[in-house]
């Protein structure tokens, strides 16, 4: 076997060859390859007439390997230049091509000269080498590294293998990982070539380092897929790898642990000066581009870490523990988190710290994005450039791009401990609150005034009135809380008061809890209401606080606590509880009671007792009922009215007792005749009714001799074209009114119930015909309609209907008309766009008059506009005034509101303006000792109250978290009024 080289054509060529070479020299028998030791083939200048080891095999043929070969000494693998050879598995072989065992070298390489030198410097035409795996299932690596040395060149790929034993875990099949390349022992350098397009069952996809060393410093792996982490390459154990040039690109980890180019757990450090790592996916999990586990220690300087791609969090880094340290010019742009199936701490599009230790002292981030959804916050978008869970440090050149963020979880704080001359401007936090510390200066040298130019806030946060100051070498956060302002305490009942506030306007941290106090004068417990929620700025909140003691007066005060602190609110002037003094009776609508009251013996009465402080309606005050006589009885009672059943003839004393002063009470007589109501009767007006205007209902219940009776309930149901319905309760001899919305046929239904529970029911219709009617203005001119006026009823309430203004509320007595008219020469507010300008005149009046209006939803939708963003404003002296307005409902295409004014006479315009109208529903309010007094509070933000009562036996209110419906479930004052008026005369009401 003269000469310096082996020549092979095919196997049998190899293994006969290889065989020959061995006896000739009698240093180890070979028995067909079968693990073979193939040694340096280290003989003497007289035995081939020159010192030359036989190291080099040149493939000249493709070759199907059928046995491991066990390189114990120096080979070197070349194809000749211009060719390319595959060298690949007999079917049913499944072992490693290659098995590099202590003391042995392999060199998979394209060209070598005979003196062992490489030439590819100047052949133009190098060979190539594929190892090729055939992607067969429950194969081993190609190459396995036991303890010897492995060399990877240009022109050198390791492909389509499937390292894949699904029958045992890694502890039972130990070269079941690493799809190209597994290194137990020993060490593997990769200067050039390919390892790509292979399969790990377990970890590492391309390649697997156990134990030893990896070193890249060229090459590409790329393509490879990991069943568990390290799709790329797989740093385990006690393993290392050091990588100073070379691309890991493309590479997928499946599974829970992720590290799509790298992941590395266990013991060792690892480093990377240089290369890149691009385009890899956790597609499961955390680490598109790398993550560390473990205690290993890992590197990084003068790398590319882009385009990668966490299913989770970490698009480029992913550091659950360990030590990370980036420094020189590490570049992660592109990458990105998606936080799918996180719900918390989810982010970091370039880097997530959980755990462990971090810092960077050079390099950037930038272009890297968040692209899940966190909650609770608004300001919690993950973190574009980082997310940390714990504390991390900055220093030098490191540098975060303006559009990417630093995501802060709760007490999580950057350390600069050396001095630091790039920058971090956009720093958001999970949860601000004043005095956090977001920047430490732990150097020596560094102070944080120094830091004060570095670093800087999301805008997020400036824009929520968060600023960064210096204290005790930190920088930490500091925010001026939006204050509760236009306090005010005024009366609802004896028991009950109504507290009314309005959160500033401006920049600021919204109150996160506002605490009421009202402290008795002279001594005893003090009364507290905590509302809990997020009070946004330029809202309007009322709160009624039970518990009080009529004629005693309070100091009271508001407490509001933010993230940006506390403070006081004073309420101003004592407040002093009213005293019942008037107790005055009507029916069930709320209309004055006949004189006498006469009932019919098979009959039933519903009586309401008002009291009052003066003319001060008290509403829901509580009193207590009792009936003499025999004639009829009491069938049920609440805090506030009384059901009467007749029996027989013969008169009834009917008493109420305030609950709160039971020296005050009040009388009433009802006579019941030997009658029983048979027929009911239903009138109806105009006789012509016309779309768009109102026709009144009256209601009469008669005896058989034709005597009629006033003040029974009745309940009538209006049904009509279009599905038109609704449900009027009222009383007899009292009329109603409702209003048809298009011409056609309205049936008109009654229902009387009686003593005995059957029901008299009488059933009519009306013709409704069509008529022009005339429709609000879209702009900022006047209408085109005509003058019209409209009468007063008994209830003190002026009810237009359509859209518009519809109806006006005075107080009960008023008598007249209101007349509607278009302004000659008044548009509406210059800075505003309006709906509708209309002039009203009406009769003068004491106290308050509410105007409910309405606008068609379409029209709210087509301008951009929520329910809302409406408001009335008032004409006076030259200059149009905002009215306060509340949004009631939205009720058959259209959202219903009500203003208070002090005069029902002027020029008036339903304005779009941004959040101009507050929430409203009536109240629920049970304001006595004797009742537990639920308090329904809820604004955009659905706040919480708690209350908290003091001495006087008093039960602790309900804590209720409302719905996340925009509604009000307490009427302020002097809106509770206002609605229960309104109730009474019918203009609220169900509908369907």
């Amino acid at each position: 076997m003269a000469g310096d080289s082996l020549t092979i054509n095919d196997a049998e060529d190899m293994e006969s060859a290889l065989t020959g070479w061995n006896a000739d020299m009698s240093a180890v028998a070979v028995e067909n390859m079968d693990n073979a030791e193939v040694p340096d083939d280290d003989f003497t200048d007289n035995y081939y007439d020159a010192y030359t080891p036989k190291t080099y095999i040149y493939i000249t043929n493709d070759i199907a390997l059928t046995k491991t070969l066990k390189i114990a000494g120096t080979i070197k693998l070349v194809i000749p230049e211009g060719e390319t050879h595959t060298i690949s598995r007999e079917a049913g072989f499944s072992g490693p091509m290659f098995e590099i065992v202590s003391g042995g070298k392999l060199h998979l390489t394209t060209y070598t000269d005979r003196e062992g030198n490489n030439v590819l410097d100047w052949v133009t035409n190098p060979g190539h080498i594929i190892l090729d795996g055939g992607m067969s299932t429950g194969t081993d690596s190609l190459i396995l590294v036991n303890g010897g040395e492995f060399y990877l060149t240009d022109g050198v790929t390791l492909t389509n293998n499937n390292a894949n034993f699904m029958t045992a875990p890694p502890s039972e099949s130990p070269n079941a990982e690493g799809g190209a390349l597994c290194i137990n022992r020993g060490t593997a350098t990769i200067s050039g070539g390919n390892i790509t397009n292979n399969v790990a069952n377990w970890y590492g996809g391309g390649i697997v380092v156990k134990g030893g060393k990896l070193t890249i410093t060229g090459g590409t792996i790329s393509g490879n897929a990991a069943g568990t982490y390290g799709g790329g390459i797989a740093v385990v154990n006690a393993g290392t790898m050091e990588m100073t040039a070379g691309i890991i690109s493309g590479n997928t980890a499946r599974g829970t642990n992720g590290g799509g180019g790298i992941c590395l757990v266990g013991t060792g450090t690892s480093s990377i000066e240089g290369g890149k790592i691009s385009g890899n996916t956790a597609a499961d999990s955390n680490g598109g581009g790398i993550r560390l586990m473990g205690s290993k220690t890992l590197t990084i300087t003068n790398c590319e870490i882009s385009t990668n791609v966490a299913q989770k969090n970490g698009g480029g880094i992913y550091t659950e523990s360990g030590t990370c340290t980036l420094s020189g010019n590490v570049v992660i742009s592109g990458n990105t988190a998606k936080g799918i199936g996180e719900y918390f701490s989810a982010g970091g599009g370039g880097v997530y710290i959980k755990s462990g230790t971090f810092s960077m002292s050079g390099g950037t981030l930038s272009g890297n994005t968040y692209t899940g959804k966190m909650q609770d916050y608004p300001w919690d978008n993950g973190g574009q450039a980082i997310h940390a869970q714990k504390d991390f440090a900055l220093s030098g050149t490191a540098t975060i791009s303006q559009e990417n963020d630093v995501y802060l979880e709760n007490t999580v704080k950057i350390t600069v401990p050396a001095a630091l001359t790039g920058s971090v401007p956009n720093i958001t936090v999970s949860k601000p609150i004043a005095d956090k510390v977001v920047i430490a200066a732990t150097g020596s040298s560094v102070t944080a005034s120094s830091l004060s130019a570095k670093f800087g806030l999301a805008p997020v946060l400036h824009d929520a009135g968060w600023s960064l100051r210096v204290s005790d070498g930190n920088l930490i956060l500091q925010g001026t809380p939006l204050v509760p302002q236009n306090v005010s305490l005024s009366p609802y009942n004896s028991t009950c008061g109504n507290v009314t506030f309005t959160i500033g306007s401006g920049k600021g941290p919204a109150p996160t809890s506002v605490t009421i106090t009202l402290t008795p004068e002279g001594g005893g417990d003090p009364i507290t209401k905590k509302l809990t929620g997020i009070f946004p700025a330029g809202k309007t909140y009322n709160a009624p606080i039970s518990g009080l003691k009529p004629g005693k007066a309070y100091a009271w005060k508001i407490e509001f606590e933010s993230d940006a602190g506390t403070g006081t609110a004073t309420g101003g002037a004592s407040y002093r509880a009213p005293v019942p003094d008037k107790v005055t009776f009507v029916d069930a609508a709320g209309n004055d009671l006949p004189a006498p009251v006469t009932l019919p013996k098979n009959g039933n009465i519903t009586i309401v007792a008002q009291v009052y402080n003066g003319s001060m309606l008290l509403p829901e005050e509580n009193v207590a009922w009792s009936a003499s006589g025999t004639a009829a009885s009491i069938k049920s009672t609440t805090p506030a009215s009384s059901i009467l059943i007749g029996s027989s003839q013969g008169e009834v004393t009917l008493t109420a007792t305030s609950s709160a002063l039971a020296s005050m009470q009040q009388t009433l007589q009802l006579k019941v005749t030997d009658e029983e109501l048979q027929a009911v009767g239903i009138g109806s007006s105009p006789a012509s009714p016309n779309p768009g205007k109102p026709v009144q209902i009256t209601i009469s219940a008669q005896s058989s001799t034709g005597t009629s009776f006033t003040g029974i309930p009745a309940s009538t149901k209006i049904t009509g074209p279009n599905g038109f319905e609704e449900i009027i309760s009222s009383t007899t001899g009292n009329p109603v009114s409702f209003t048809p919305s298009i011409s056609g046929t309205y049936t008109i239904t009654t229902e009387v119930p009686l003593a005995d529970g059957s029901i008299l029911t009488k059933t009519t219709t009306i013709v409704v015909s069509a008529q022009s009617v005339p429709q609000p203005n879209t702009g900022s001119g006047s209408d085109s309609s005509s003058d019209n006026s409209y009468p007063i009823d008994r209830n003190g309430v002026a009810n237009m209907g359509g859209t518009g203004i519809t109806g006006v509320q005075f107080p009960s007595g008023t008598n007249g008309y209101v007349i509607v008219t278009s302004p000659a020469t008044v548009s509406g507010p210059a800075e505003e766009k309006s709906y509708v300008t209309t002039t009203l005149t009406s009769p003068k009046t004491d106290g308050t008059v509410g105007i409910t209006f309405s606008v068609p939803s379409a029209t709210l939708t087509d301008n951009g506009l929520s329910v809302h963003d409406i408001a009335l404003y008032r004409y006076i002296g030259g200059i149009w005034t905002q009215l306060p307005t509340s949004y009631l409902k939205e009720e058959r295409g259209a959202a219903m509101y009500t203003a208070s004014v002090s005069t029902g006479t002027g020029t008036f315009a339903i304005v779009y303006k941004k959040d101009g109208a507050v929430s409203v529903l009536q109240t629920t309010t049970e304001p006595t000792a004797a009742k537990t007094h639920t308090n329904n509070y809820a604004t955009e933000a659905t706040p919480t109250q708690t209350a908290v009562t003091g001495s006087g036996g008093i039960t602790p209110d309900t804590t209720v978290t409302p719905t996340a419906s925009s509604t009000l479930k307490e009427a302020p004052a002097p809106i509770a009024g206002l609605l229960i008026g309104l109730a009474a005369a019918g203009i609220l009401r169900r509908r369907k």
